[in-house]
C-alpha cells in the first residue's frame, strides 16, 4: 500500500522528543522508518498542544531554572519596566556590540527580581552552581 504525506520539517530535537513520547505510549507504529527515505511520523488523528519552551533562547546558560523559564516569555515586560524607570533609550550598534561577552543574570529575591550584567564566565559558573550547565 502506498501512503502519500504532506511533510513539514521540524527540528531534530522536536522530532526526537515526539518520537520518544509516541513510543512511550505505544504509538511506535506511527514512526515510519525507511532505509531509502527520511523517517516520517504519521500524525493522522494525533493533535499537538504547545507546551513550555525547553530550548535555550539566545545563549541561555540555565534554560530549565525556574526563574529563566518564568521570565523567558516576559522579557518585553521587563524591558518596558526598565524603560518606564529610565526613560526613552536609543541603542546603537556600538551599544549592542559593547555588551559582547556579557550575560544577563536574574535573581528572584523577596524584594523582587534583581537584574544585572555578568561576564559570560560568571554566568556559566552561576548556571553550574544552580544545576543548569554540566560540569
Amino acid at each position: 500500500m502506498t501512503t502519500t504525506f504532506a511533510t513539514l520539517t521540524i527540528s531534530a530535537e522536536a522530532f526526537d522528543e515526539l518520537s520518544a513520547k509516541l513510543e512511550a505510549v505505544g504509538y511506535g507504529h506511527t514512526i515510519l522508518k525507511s532505509p531509502s527515505q527520511a523517517t516520517v511520523i504519521d500524525m493522522h488523528g494525533i493533535g499537538l498542544i504547545r507546551g513550555p519552551s525547553s530550548m535555550p533562547v539566545d545563549g541561555e546558560k540555565n534554560p530549565n531554572h525556574p526563574v529563566t523559564t518564568a521570565v523567558r516569555n516576559q522579557w518585553h515586560k521587563i524591558a518596558a519596566l526598565l524603560v518606564s524607570r529610565h526613560g526613552h533609550t536609543v541603542l546603537g550598534l556600538d551599544d549592542i556590540q559593547a555588551v559582547g561577552g556579557k550575560s544577563i543574570a536574574i535573581n528572584d529575591r523577596a524584594d523582587g527580581l534583581h537584574v544585572y550584567l555578568v561576564t559570560d564566565e560568571e554566568a556559566a559558573a552561576l548556571a553550574k552552581r544552580e544545576g543548569g550547565l554540566p560540569e
